[in-house]
């Protein structure tokens, strides 16, 4: 028998993410995902990558290998793998950082600190279901099919869900690799079906390749670039946020109040799904606001340049055209001596957030001190 060949075919489905295929395959032929990814590829310690991303930076000939054992053509294989997918958005994209727009996986050797996002209800199924790779997608949230609110742990033992730590007689990916118990038989799932249609209109965006914005037509790079700047306009303005700040987001109608919720500074994909929810609903809210309002809104609420500028981050083209003609207020600013921080009660909930996430959930209980 042929070392590129399965006994029993398990093919890769159209959105299935990689790993999911491979641990699927592994568990089909009574073996463990560790096992079986030793026997075809042992030098490469598959699980302590991620393995979603693809292996174009680690070796291509690996997508060859498994669209044969998947009986699937090589252009199925990379178009599912997150450096394909994301080079829409992305021009360039470093394989030692992080990919924006995708969950982590933050691993350690084969250990993952996030979990794989999961739909109970999808899961219920053990021997059909899977992962699409759309679950890897930072704007995913609410399952399609069934309204539920993603989640990425074990109901039952609250362990990060991790499918691919599974041994050989655990048989079904829907198992949680500690407890053992079905992660797809969760009565109290929650819904958000009104999420739905906001991560529609993103899912189009990024499939089509470009949107309309403001009466003009734009790329989806441009457009998801302006996402990503305004979700962090907002978190500035609860934090640092200035008076022209607030009073323009009171007029344009946004709801800061869930927003001021987020106590940490972690990046949007690091975030839970509860608190990318908030930021993405009140963002589009602003994207979706049509020009002339915009203008009315920066009029009344005396905004200049600095308004939107003062984030830490480069201000997308799309924004630049609508706030060019504003008054520029630059003034000079001088540090203070020593230039720390003081020390805030919320200066100091994000620094702990930080040291949570670097090092795990050992200090859980010191968290709502």
């Amino acid at each position: 028998m042929e070392r590129l060949t399965l006994p029993i075919p398990v093919r890769l489905h159209v959105d299935e993410s990689l790993s999911s295929w491979m641990i699927r395959a592994a568990l089909r032929h009574g073996c463990s995902p560790f096992d079986f990814s030793q026997y075809y590829w042992e030098k490469l310690r598959v699980w302590t990558k991620d393995v979603d991303r693809g292996f174009q930076y680690i070796d291509p000939f690996v997508h060859q290998e498994i669209a044969k054992l998947s009986r699937c053509r090589l252009e199925s294989v990379m178009g599912v793998s997150l450096y394909s997918l994301m080079s829409l958005l992305f021009e360039c994209i470093n394989p030692k950082e992080a990919i924006k727009w995708i969950i982590p996986i933050s691993n350690r050797n084969r250990t993952h600190k996030t979990g794989q996002y999961y739909c109970p209800q999808c899961l219920e199924y053990g021997k059909s279901c899977y992962f699409p790779i759309s679950w890897r997608f930072a704007w995913h949230l609410v399952c399609p099919t069934h309204g539920s609110i993603l989640v990425n742990q074990c109901p039952y033992c609250h362990t990060p869900y991790q499918p691919h730590l599974l041994h050989a007689r655990d048989k079904y990916i829907n198992t949680c690799h500690v407890c053992k118990r079905s992660l797809g038989q969760e009565l109290d799932t929650r819904q958000d079906w009104q999420f739905i249609r906001i991560q529609n209109d993103i899912d189009g965006v990024f499939q089509k390749g470009k949107s309309r914005l403001w009466g003009e037509s734009v790329s989806a790079q441009q457009w998801f670039s302006l996402l990503r700047y305004l979700q962090m306009f907002l978190r500035n303005a609860i934090e640092h946020g200035t008076k022209p700040q607030r009073d323009f987001l009171d007029y344009m109608q946004i709801d800061l109040e869930d927003i001021a919720q987020i106590k940490s500074g972690l990046a949007f994909e690091y975030l839970t799904c509860d608190e990318r929810r908030v930021l993405l609903s009140e963002a589009y809210k602003l994207i979706i606001k049509p020009k002339s309002l915009w203008f009315k809104a920066l009029s009344q609420c005396a905004c200049k340049k600095q308004t939107f500028i003062n984030v830490r981050r480069a201000l997308p083209q799309s924004l630049v055209q609508l706030i060019q003609s504003l008054p520029d207020n630059r003034t000079p600013k001088c540090m203070p001596a020593g230039g720390k921080p003081k020390l805030t009660e919320r200066y100091i909930k994000r620094k702990w957030a930080r040291i949570v996430r670097q090092y795990g959930n050992q200090g859980n209980t010191a968290t709502n001190m």
